[in-house]
């Protein structure tokens, strides 16, 4: 009920979370959860919470277009590198492991981020330093804070850093030995952009968990335009190439390639 809407993602197949926020710019400014919006006032103004097919399309269409057009201005508070820098450099060799996942596990809670908090606790108990990463975006829209990342170690307070500063520690500390990366999720981040960074350090062990369809295409739960199942036609199908996920089949077949 806190973060699943915030990724457009629908409660039922009769209530459309893009499109009530689309409609509804009340609700989206104010941060509200739009399927309670509905059910304690909505409801009873008569707002559309689901449009036919063509109409979704359009809806979704201007989110991303309007989302596209606002993906550089970000406004952050950027923490100094020199602790991080000295924190992982000068660790001694012990081990790291440096994680991705798509939003700040200790704030967040759902099934991945659960799963993040036993793997960060088993790690630290065998004596490791557990690095996590996250993406910064605004709006909804993956990638536009693909300059920075929220970096948490050992669970102390998140901060953000410039994310190719980041790399350059990175790369810095792993020169030592047992050094491991886990993608859990690349949801929100630019993935090529991230990939580039991350992939260009040396590690001695990589790992991708695999939690949802993400790894296939950008609409993670294989929903057509976030409103029914799709079965994952073909790439050249007209059911995929009128999906909003179809851009990003492209994006994911080079990502599995360089993983």
């Amino acid at each position: 009920m806190s973060t699943g809407w915030r990724e457009y993602r629908n409660p039922s197949a009769n209530f459309n979370t893009a499109t009530y926020l689309q409609l509804n710019k009340d609700v989206r400014d104010a941060g509200i959860n739009p399927l309670l919006h509905y059910a304690r006032s909505g409801r009873y103004e008569d707002r559309i919470i689901k449009l036919n097919c063509l109409e979704e399309l359009k809806v979704l269409h201007q989110k991303f277009s309007e989302g596209g057009a606002q993906g550089g201005k970000i406004s952050v508070t950027i923490a100094p590198i020199q602790p991080l820098d000295a924190l992982l450099t000068q660790s001694g060799g012990k081990p790291m492991v440096v994680a991705l996942s798509h939003d700040d596990y200790l704030a967040n809670i759902g099934g991945v981020q659960v799963f993040i908090r036993e793997e960060e606790e088993k790690f630290r108990a065998a004596g490791y330093t557990y690095v996590h990463l996250s993406p910064i975006s605004t709006g909804g829209v993956p990638g536009s804070g693909r300059d920075y990342v929220r970096v948490i170690v050992d669970r102390a307070a998140p901060e953000i850093y410039l994310f190719n500063e980041v790399v350059g520690i990175l790369r810095r500390s792993t020169e030592q030995q047992n050094r491991m990366l886990i993608i859990h999720s690349l949801i929100n981040f630019d993935e090529e952009h991230v990939l580039d960074g991350i992939l260009s350090v040396h590690w001695q062990k990589k790992y991708h968990w695999i939690h949802d369809y993400s790894l296939l295409c950008g609409e993670f739960n294989l929903l057509r335009n976030g409103v029914k199942w799709c079965g994952f036609p073909s790439k050249e199908s007209t059911a995929c190439f009128t999906c909003t996920g179809y851009k990003s089949r492209n994006i994911k077949e080079r990502m599995l390639g360089r993983l």
